[in-house]
């Protein structure tokens, strides 16, 4: 219990600190932007992921395929393994952007992870060699093939890495999730901000809104991965640039 509280009082006390730091923070203009948020996140979840893991109830006909890939229904959750192995292997990158504290396994549940963290004074005393090692411990990529890491976040700038993987035949840029009190200063910026992008065929533009500080963050890792990613590109041309992350990223 005495763990416990000196845990999370050593976690208020660099989110305290990262807020005098910091002068890139604007208060959230409406208070209910993250909740619609958890709701869209929630049925997203639902329509998209749950087909393909989840196998229909006992004496339920299978449901039908689903749009996107029309692979997966029939008595199996999914038939498409090829899929599932792509799913399997960018879950792993993912989880390697948290370095040392996901080697560690301090992410097998949510409070675990926010002591370990606090336990851990931030893993300040870790440095980028061992966040390295973790890293290659996790995905069985080689040092040389981690071509640049940022394991330090900012509150407008998540840490990342850009990697050859060269079992999956990708271009990987990572995302780490929400890890350090800077990463949860880009989650409350949560007030939406218009937002558009090209259609696939380039001849109008699909409008909308973005969560703000995570807008701020991705152009912020844009910059920072474009030299290496080109690099790769030329290194490898005909294999795809896979972007990969969870939590934060998305």
């Amino acid at each position: 219990e005495a763990a416990a509280r000196d845990g999370v009082r050593t976690f208020l006390s660099a989110m305290v600190r990262a807020l005098w730091r910091t002068n890139r923070i604007a208060l959230v203009s409406d208070p209910l932007a993250p909740l619609r948020l958890k709701h869209k996140h929630a049925q997203l979840y639902t329509a998209l992921f749950l087909p393909l893991v989840r196998a229909p109830p006992r004496g339920e006909a299978p449901p039908p395929p689903s749009p996107p890939h029309g692979r997966c229904g029939g008595a199996h959750p999914c038939e498409d393994t090829e899929l599932l192995s792509h799913i399997e292997r960018a879950m792993a990158l993912s989880r390697a952007a948290f370095g040392l504290a996901a080697q560690r396994g301090h992410f097998a549940s949510p409070s675990r992870a926010a002591l370990e963290y606090a336990r851990a004074q931030g893993y300040t005393y870790v440095d980028a060699g061992a966040h390295l090692d973790a890293l290659c411990a996790v995905t069985g990529l080689a040092r040389r093939d981690v071509r640049m890491a940022r394991w330090r976040a900012t509150a407008a700038c998540p840490a990342h890495f850009v990697a050859l993987d060269r079992a999956a035949k990708w271009i990987v840029a990572t995302v780490r999730g929400t890890h350090s009190p800077a990463d949860v200063l880009t989650d409350l910026r949560a007030e939406a901000r218009p937002f558009s992008v090209p259609s696939a065929d380039g001849r109008f533009r699909v409008r909308g809104s973005v969560h703000a500080g995570m807008l701020q963050a991705a152009r912020s890792v844009l910059l920072s991965v474009r030299a290496p990613l080109v690099e790769l590109r030329a290194e490898q041309p005909t294999w795809p640039v896979v972007i990969v992350g969870h939590s934060l990223p998305p």
